[in-house]
């Protein structure tokens, strides 16, 4: 009986190990297999009117990303950028060059490709189409005291608050622990 109680135990830990392995091999082989796409994600936002975020920029090599103001539905005059590492990057923070007016600014953001000469080179395309999107920014009235004072509240209590997605490997990770540990409560029941 005892015989079979081991066995059970070592093939939970060989399972265990065969599946952390396998999921290890399958995220590095992913990473491997997917390249990088050329893309831009720039939602409507309130801002302060000094700078803008673009939400998501994503190239396979170092790259700019450049915020243009609105001329008649196209992209017009640079009003800031800000250079950007290969991959995916999230949350970039665009400086501007003139900050804007109260009211709503419709700009665009677009890849640019680096420059040695300049601050940035040629515009960049998938398909023969520029990567390009843009937003409605809106720059409000300054607030008062008051208004800023309860603002700042709300968000310590925001900043309290964890979030556990998005924390890589942490589910295979998780399994692996449970797996051993029912070996090791199985091997210590008998």
């Amino acid at each position: 009986m005892q015989t079979k109680h081991r066995l059970a135990a070592v093939s939970v830990v060989a399972v265990a190990l065969v599946l952390a392995m396998a999921a290890a091999t399958g995220a590095v082989a992913a990473q491997e297999d997917d390249e990088i796409e050329t893309s831009v994600v720039f939602e409507d936002q309130v801002s302060d009117g000094e700078s803008v975020v673009v939400q998501e920029s994503s190239h396979g090599e170092d790259y700019v990303v450049v915020v243009h103001e609105d001329d008649d539905g196209e992209a017009g005059d640079v009003v800031g950028h800000v250079d950007a590492e290969e991959g995916v990057n999230e949350d970039v923070e665009v400086d501007l060059d003139e900050a804007l007016d109260e009211g709503e600014h419709t700009l665009h953001a677009m890849l640019h490709e680096t420059s040695e000469e300049d601050a940035f080179g040629s515009s960049l395309s998938v398909d023969d189409e520029t990567v390009v999107d843009d937003a409605v920014v809106t720059v409000e009235a300054e607030e008062d005291d008051d208004e800023v004072d309860d603002e700042a509240e709300d968000e310590e209590v925001d900043d309290e608050e964890v979030d556990d997605e998005g924390l890589p490997g942490f589910t295979a990770v998780a399994a692996v622990l449970a797996l051993l540990s029912l070996a090791f409560l199985a091997r210590r029941s008998r």
